[in-house]
Order: C-alpha cells, then structure tokens, then sequence
C-alpha cells in the first residue's frame, strides 16, 4: 500500500506541475516524521521508484525531531519546504488556511483499483482530507486505538467484564476500584488505568 501511495502521490504532484513541468523531469520532494528504520525501508521504495521512471525523481528529506515544527516554520516562508508531506489529522486544519492543494481534479481520472480511487477508502478516514468539497491528501495508514484490559485483575477485584454499553462513566468506576495499594504500605501500586506513554490519542478519543 505504501508504495502505492507515493507512486498516485507523486502522479498527482505532476499533475499539478503542469505538462510543461512534468516533462521537465522535476525532483519531487517529501519530508516525513520517519525515524532511522522506517526511514530506510520509506527509502528503498523511493529508490525503486525513481529506478523505474525517466519522469521525476523522488527525494527524502525526513524531519525525525521537532517535526511540526519545523513544518509549520517551513510553510510559513513562501517558496520553501517540500512538496508533499506526511501529516495527521490534527495538522490537516492548514487544508482551510490554503496551505494545501486541492486534488479533486487529479483524482477525478484515476483509474480504478488504484490509490487514487477514492471508493477504496474507508469513508471516515477519506473525510479527513476533506474541506468544502475538495479533498486535500490521501490517507496511507490509519491506526485505530484500543483499550485492553487485564481479565484477571477484574476478577480478583470482582469487576464484570466490559459490555458494549459501557460509557466512560463507566470506565472511571472501574479504573478507581482497580486503583489499589495492595502491599498496605500506604502507597499506590496497581493502577486502574495507564496508558503507553503517548496521551494525544487517548485525549482524543476521550
């Protein structure tokens, strides 16, 4: 899927390049947030692309700190940074500010079966890309977020187990009732709920 992605993606770029640009041969530029593993494995697709066509040439410029940071600094200055990038639902408010390029003509034509046939997407996770009628990026992963809960712990606590009908009342009783001291030394050390060390989703979710 990935590769895919940035095959359609870097289509799209030509297509809004122009037909004088795209015969140019342009250098296609897209920054990512990968770290060094997803970086070389993001590289190796790149570098079979770019083996495969005379049309473009696709360069990685990966931000692995600071990532949004450095983007936003970037399209703040007209003219700089690159021409595609990985961003998340949080960041995709910039499609209103006019910082992204509205896609729906490139996609009109794609063919079907491709990343760019936009029936191939979960409907939810398309309408993030989505602002007044136009569509913005492509979505090339999503990652849903789960709660899993230790069956164990909820019978020695004498919990039932979730229903489908649970509501985050509910969630907040249980997690003070498996909030314990169990040694009696005056100090927590069972906690009701913990979460991976990477709150936003959770923050979002809830």
């Amino acid at each position: 899927m990935k590769m895919r992605f940035v095959v359609v993606a870097v289509a799209l770029m030509l297509c809004a390049l122009g037909p004088a640009m795209a015969q140019d041969a342009p250098i296609i530029t897209i920054s990512t947030w990968a770290g060094v593993d997803e970086a070389a494995e993001f590289q190796e697709i790149i570098d079979e692309i770019n083996a495969n066509t005379t049309e473009y040439q696709i360069v990685h410029q990966p931000i692995p700190a600071d990532y949004y940071t450095v983007v936003q600094t970037q399209l703040a200055a007209p003219g700089s940074g690159a021409d595609m990038y990985w961003m998340d639902q949080n960041n995709m408010a910039l499609k209103a500010e006019g910082v992204f390029m509205d896609l729906s003509a490139c996609l009109a034509n794609a063919e079907p079966g491709s990343a760019g046939d936009l029936s191939d997407y979960y409907p939810s996770i398309l309408a993030v890309n989505e602002y007044e009628g136009g569509i913005y990026g492509l979505p090339w992963i999503a990652q849903p977020v789960v709660t899993y809960y230790n069956r164990a712990l909820f019978e020695a606590a004498g919990l039932e187990e979730p229903t489908a009908d649970w509501t985050w009342d509910d969630f907040m009783e249980y997690a003070r009732a498996l909030t314990l001291d169990t040694d009696g030394d005056g100090e927590t050390d069972q906690w009701g709920f913990i979460n991976n060390g990477w709150p936003p989703p959770y923050i979002f979710v809830w």
